[in-house]
């Protein structure tokens, strides 16, 4: 009787995977295809999880169907491999070049849920992980006057606080060279542009928060906002970021375009799949908040944070920028 019940679970599995996995690939053509596109670790990982259990009991044929589901899924594991080796070579050796041992620049995003109220967690975090950049969304004047203490030592400050979920603020360590809220779209969501300057030159920083795709209208409006955003980057120089709360996975097509037209790397790269909400549902968690970077910045490392009461978990990263000389020197070497 268990057995039966076992088995009909695997089918069930299996044929959901297969199923889901395969109607992502029609992500572009409708918003709740597009949905499907985001759970494609959930497929992965249960079809391995499946495989194992059918090659302990030697069935072979219904593991062909696992590792079809994997082989769908195959941009999953992709996550974990390394930027290309001639990449990865010329950023590791360039700050060597100098000599010099650069101290990295550490970067916080945390989507705060704005009915949240635990704003000691997150001032206990910004004191352990002392970021030099902050950027927070969902952020009302409740977050602000909570967090007040906390923010004192980030002298560069811009806050666009809202009562909805769209409310944003970007503390900095570095001075502003340039700063500005941007509109994006006409649903009145604000989005901030900053360039500060670094103790290893100056770097801009865009960070915005799209609707989520829970229908139709909110959907286009997301991608909407997200090509604007590609757009935007268009007319900014290098070395550039984009942190936000974007409402969508590596694996989406939308993502997939942001990364193409803003020429955009993605910090996890490397890493891994780093999952950020829903923060109360371990299991059920997909990456929606991203650190994206252009050319002539360097990844040293990206973590997920413990929770700070949203339904969002945040994130640190920390970066080098290298300069256009010394990366050019590298790849000589390298091509050498």
């Amino acid at each position: 009787m268990i057995k039966k019940v076992v088995d009909k679970l695997i089918f069930l599995v299996l044929l959901s995977a297969t199923f889901c996995s395969v109607l992502a690939y029609w992500g572009s053509s409708h918003w709740w295809l597009e949905l499907l596109t985001h759970f494609r670790a959930f497929y992965f990982y249960s079809a391995i999880i499946v495989l194992l259990l059918l090659l302990v009991t030697r069935r072979l044929f219904p593991a062909v169907l696992a590792l079809l589901v994997l082989g769908l899924n195959w941009q999953v594991p992709m996550l974990y491999l390394p930027p290309s080796m001639l990449v990865s070579s010329a950023l590791e050796s360039s700050p060597k070049s100098t000599g010099k041992k650069k101290k990295s620049i550490v970067i916080y995003h945390a989507n705060v849920l704005s009915s949240n109220t635990q704003y000691q967690k997150l001032v206990q975090q910004l004191s352990d992980y002392q970021p030099d950049i902050v950027v927070l969304q969902e952020v009302t004047e409740a977050w602000l006057k909570g967090i007040e203490d906390g923010i004192k030592d980030y002298p560069y400050q811009i806050t666009k606080p809202e009562e909805g979920n769209f409310g944003i603020a970007l503390l900095s360590r570095f001075p502003f060279n340039n700063k500005q809220t941007v509109q994006l779209s006409n649903t009145g969501i604000p989005s901030i542009f900053v360039s500060v300057q670094t103790q290893q030159g100056e770097l801009s920083l865009f960070t915005t928060h799209p609707l989520p795709p829970v229908s139709v209208s909110y959907s286009l409006l997301r991608d909407f906002q997200i090509e604007a955003t590609a757009k935007f980057f268009q007319s900014v120089a290098a070395p550039y970021l984009l942190v936000g709360d974007l409402n969508t996975t590596p694996w989406s097509p939308v993502f997939t375009r942001l990364m193409k037209q803003a020429k955009l790397k993605n910090a996890r790269q490397g890493i891994g799949i780093l999952p950020t909400w829903p923060a109360p549902l371990p299991l059920l968690q997909i990456p929606i908040d991203h650190v994206l970077h252009s050319e002539n910045i360097e990844i040293i490392s990206m973590e997920v944070t413990g929770h700070i009461g949203s339904d969002h978990l945040p994130i640190v990263t920390k970066l080098h920028l290298v300069d256009k000389g010394s990366e050019l020197e590298a790849l000589n070497k390298v091509a050498d």
